[in-house]
């Protein structure tokens, strides 16, 4: 016989930041997809394009932006400016949206 367990579904607690269609509402997202980019310490790589943006829906989960750039190079990076390493401290500036 077969026995079911209850799973156990905890409420976010007041104060407590809850997620909307897959989005982390806690974090603070600096790049968007299309956003045009360049990096301050490396000018070799030239102008990049965000291709891809992963935002996890877990609270203290990663946020990645996948930039290809025009050396050909694609680079991901953190995309949470509440991060200390986040991409914007690193050096990565927006040019254009």
């Amino acid at each position: 016989m077969l026995k079911r367990s209850r799973q156990l579904i905890a409420q976010p607690a007041s104060g407590e930041r809850e997620t909307v269609a897959g989005r982390r509402l806690d974090g603070r997202i600096y790049l968007r997809l299309g956003d045009e980019v360049n990096h301050r310490r490396y000018p070799q790589w030239g102008k990049g394009v965000v291709v891809e943006e992963r935002t996890s829906s877990l609270n203290g989960g990663l946020c990645l932006a996948r930039v290809m750039f025009t050396d050909g190079q694609e680079r991901s990076f953190i995309n949470n400016l509440d991060d200390q390493n986040c991409c914007y401290y690193a050096g990565l500036r927006i040019t254009s949206a």
